[in-house]
């Protein structure tokens, strides 16, 4: 239970964080801590808003995960092909 607290109060300091500067790693690193404190959908809107700013393959790849917690197969199994193009693309 205390850890979930500690990754409560990491989102609420990312909150803060987000009203400075709308970057995307600082949605990323707010959507691992929704995961870590068991919202997988609001990470999954953290992760959307991260791909938009920045279309970085680990997005994609956190965001499966976060489908993958909340039964969503499709979704999960989209974003990891996604997840395989850029990094095809990046090894070009």
């Amino acid at each position: 239970m205390d850890e979930d607290k500690n990754y409560s109060e990491a989102v609420k300091l990312f909150d803060e964080a987000i009203k400075i500067g709308k970057k995307d790693w600082i949605y990323g690193d707010r959507g691992r801590a929704k995961v870590l404190a068991n919202d997988a959908k609001g990470a999954i809107e953290d992760f959307t808003k991260a791909i938009k700013l920045n279309e970085r393959d680990v997005y994609y790849e956190w965001r499966a995960g976060a489908y993958g917690l909340i039964g969503e197969k499709q979704l999960e199994k989209e974003d990891l092909i996604k997840l395989e193009k850029i990094q095809q693309q990046n090894n070009k």
